[in-house]
């Protein structure tokens, strides 16, 4: 191999391990982390009070009306105000279901459109939902927990629906009622490990890539 060859694969490799590196993400804060700030050990804890256990919950499940209680009596532990929307919705397939959606909001939060945090807490029939979506239902409820008491320019709306994995039929369910809503920060997975990314957004958000990138 000759000189330049092996210069190109070194700076290859170099450029491998920093871009690794870079992407890596914050290592986790634990439970004694401040209060104010979103602690990957109280997030999991979150997801084992709620979601967790090893049974799947697909939407019409009884599994799936347990884990929606303890969802809701989670939100309302933490002083927000809680609603299950029940709504029949459809998908382009077509299938149609019941789906009941977890709507929460803050007591003393003005009026205006809000930013939504969206996840999903039905699983697949066939597993858990460990990543897809209890892993979004618990940093969820971290954040929940965080700002409950905040003051934010924008009134907060926490959608916690069901149905997804059946074909987004929580969503479709939740803009039947046609809802006014300033922005939208959908928590999904994208496989089970490795470090998070924003990986869709639509149009006009190029205001919200600074402050992703800074984050």
């Amino acid at each position: 191999m000759n000189k330049r060859a092996v210069l190109v694969l070194l700076a290859i490799g170099l450029i491998a391990a920093a871009t690794a590196l870079r992407l890596r993400g914050p290592s986790p804060k634990p439970a004694s982390a401040p209060a104010n700030e979103f602690s990957a050990a109280r997030a999991l804890q979150a997801e084992k009070d709620t979601i967790g256990g090893t049974s799947p919950h697909p939407s019409g499940s009884k599994a799936n009306e347990a884990v929606r209680d303890r969802i809701v009596a989670r939100l309302q532990s933490l002083g927000y105000n809680v609603r299950i929307e029940t709504r029949f919705a459809c998908s382009a397939h077509p299938l149609c279901a019941n789906v009941e959606n977890i709507i929460a909001t803050r007591p003393g939060d003005k009026n205006g459109p809000p930013v939504l945090v969206a996840v999903h807490y039905d699983s697949v029939p066939a597993g858990p939902g460990a990543s897809d979506d209890g892993i979004g239902v618990a940093s969820a409820l971290e954040v929940a927990r965080i700002i409950a008491k905040e003051k934010s320019s924008n009134p907060i709306e926490l959608l916690i629906d069901d149905g997804e994995e059946l074909g987004l039929l929580g969503a479709e369910g939740f803009v039947q009622a046609m809802p006014t809503v300033g922005a939208v920060v959908n928590l999904e997975a994208r496989g089970t490990s490795g470090p998070s990314y924003l990986f869709e957004t639509s149009a006009n958000n190029r205001w919200f890539l600074g402050a992703v990138a800074r984050s």
